[in-house]
């Protein structure tokens, strides 16, 4: 007895550090249950053992003077603590954070906010991961984030290990990583894998769209295939984004198809050979019809295509846009044909409202409004620097602006929307005849006779490339206002080189947004900084060091020095 009496401040040690690790479980879990508890028992119970076989040295102790002049500390310490508590109990009701990572990886993208705002209906996430894993508690961070944003957004963690009936309902056949999203209409999303805000954001989009808009990709004149994700000229990389929200994508060869019908928008990106004049007739009574058009023209491609869109209200010179912004070059870019777009440079449209970064566009040709042009309103979106000019002859002796070319707030994006279709033209006898042997070099195909052409499915009539291109106008054309056409003179900003930098891949699915009435899908995407990874296995080392290593060297310290002084 003697012996259990002399070491019986093991008692009180152990049971101080059960009742310390219950706190900091109960911290760091959210929940007082399980370990917390357990730890918090056997605590309570060492420490009444401790006070039972020490009361006489503990009764020595009270009376004492060190007791007496070590009161005052000991109050102050029990003061700290309880206001660390009350601190605490205030943090965890009147929660608040601060995102200081560098690319804002923890803030709600605009994207984001503006899906949120727009929704017309509940949406619940069962989101189904292990009790107290790491994917979880990301999860939670995450969900936690987008509520306070989007009231009309419940989610619900599910442990399918303890709830196997509701895993099985929804097919859950992992432990970690599933969500279902369930709308209030009854439709249903699922996402499994790595979850990020963009993908939750991409799913909610999907689950609250009305439609699905089939975009066509015109083919054919060497545009880079939207299945190209490799090269550092395809698109696939975009188009991938594209197929993750509520787009359908469809390969159009325009000299065979037309311009369907169908199409909810059209995306000619960036051909190298020209259009035939029947192709585009086609393309205007599209636009005429009340079609959306993006185009991204890059310089000296295509140029009896980019001077038809004189048409439409715009102006597609012949030149090679360079930029002498000295900011350009504190940014480490010396190429003056790489032009860096930031906020100075955006005017106001729903495309730009959101754009927070830059914008990169690689050798871009300048795109301006035909102020004289009848029956569109157009508008300049993308402007240069005031150093900037459109070179029209780079391999003279002395390049350089010159009077003739533009100068200074070059416009290198404009869009178009149609008032009066009839002043488009669309199958004027004047439209340019192609020759017989061109049209042959570029269909490989015979000419078809008129009868062929007038039975011709209306949606997308077969093209005789031989005619004139008027006749490339269905018999039932229906011209109606409401056509809007974006024009780009750049298509390397969204290619699989430079579409992750800065809002390029924005500026991108913002002008299809537009294009298509999706104004909930305008804004900025989130950003993809760096972000700290650990795995379970870490993510415990750092919680045993930091909740209890380096607090327990302290009172390891503290204990060796009382024990010291007692032997002294």
């Amino acid at each position: 007895m003697t012996m259990l009496i002399r070491w019986s401040w093991l008692f009180g040690l152990t049971g101080f550090l059960s009742v310390v690790a219950s706190f900091a479980l109960w911290f760091v879990l959210g929940d007082v249950a399980g370990p917390p508890r357990a730890f918090a028992l056997a605590g309570s119970i060492l420490l009444m053992l401790w006070l039972i076989l020490d009361r006489e040295r503990l009764g020595d102790t009270v009376t004492s003077r060190a007791f007496t002049y070590g009161g005052t500390a000991v109050l102050m310490s029990i003061m700290a603590a309880t206001l660390s508590g009350g601190l605490f109990v205030l943090a965890r009701d009147h929660d608040q954070t601060w995102d200081w990572t560098g690319a804002g990886s923890f803030t709600v993208s605009e994207h984001t906010k503006t899906v949120c705002a727009g929704m017309d209906r509940d949406v619940e996430i069962l989101a189904f991961y292990r009790a107290r894993s790491w994917p979880e508690r990301e999860f939670r961070d995450l969900a936690r984030a987008i509520e306070e944003v989007c009231p009309r957004l419940t989610s619900t963690v599910v442990d399918p290990v303890s709830r196997p009936s509701l895993a099985e309902e929804h097919e859950v056949r992992v432990e970690d990583g599933v969500l279902v999203l369930t709308s209030s209409t009854g439709q249903t999303r699922r996402l499994e894998g790595r979850l990020d805000e963009e993908r939750l954001t991409d799913a909610l989009v999907v689950l609250l769209a009305d439609k699905e808009h089939t975009l066509c990709w015109t083919q054919g004149h060497g545009e880079p295939s939207p299945d190209d994700e490799m090269s550092e000229r395809g698109l696939g990389r975009v188009a991938f984004e594209i197929d993750d929200l509520n787009y359908r994508i469809q390969p159009v060869l325009t000299a065979s198809e037309g311009i369907p019908r169908t199409c909810d928008a059209v995306i000619v990106a960036s051909p190298e050979s020209d259009w035939l004049p029947a192709e585009r007739e086609s393309l205007a009574v599209y636009i005429a019809e009340g079609g959306r058009v993006l185009a991204l023209l890059e310089p000296d491609w295509a140029p009896d295509l980019a001077a038809d869109f004189g048409r439409y209200g715009v102006e597609l010179r012949g030149d090679i846009v360079l930029d002498l912004n000295p900011k350009n070059q504190l940014l480490g870019i010396d190429e003056p044909s790489f032009v860096v777009l930031t906020d100075d440079n955006l005017r106001a449209h729903p495309i730009t409202a959101s754009l927070g970064a830059s914008v990169v566009l690689g050798v871009a040709r300048s795109v301006s409004v035909d102020v004289n042009a009848d029956g569109v309103s157009a508008r300049e979106i993308l402007v240069t620097s005031d150093q900037a000019w459109g070179e029209t002859d780079l391999m003279g002796d002395a390049v350089g602006p010159d009077p003739e070319e533009l100068q200074g707030k070059v416009p290198l994006m404009v869009v178009v929307e149609v008032i009066d279709p009839e002043a488009l033209g669309v199958g004027s006898a004047a439209t340019p005849k192609p020759s017989p042997a061109g049209a042959e070099a570029a269909s490989g195909a015979a000419p078809t006779t008129d009868d062929a052409v007038a039975e011709a499915p209306a949606s997308a009539p077969e093209l005789d490339l031989n005619m004139a291109a008027s006749r490339a106008v269905p018999a039932d054309f229906a011209p109606s206002p409401g056509g809007r056409l974006v024009v780009i003179g750049d298509a390397d900003f969204a290619n699989n080189r430079f579409v992750d930098l800065g809002n390029n891949r924005d500026l991108f699915l913002n002008a299809i947004a537009w294009l298509v009435d999706e104004e909930d899908q305008l804004g900025e995407r989130p950003a993809s900084g760096d972000v700290l990874e650990l795995t379970e296995l870490e993510g415990a080392v750092l919680v045993l060091v930091s909740v209890f290593g380096m607090p327990g060297l302290a009172v390891f310290g503290a204990i060796l020095a009382f024990v010291r002084r007692r032997r002294l």
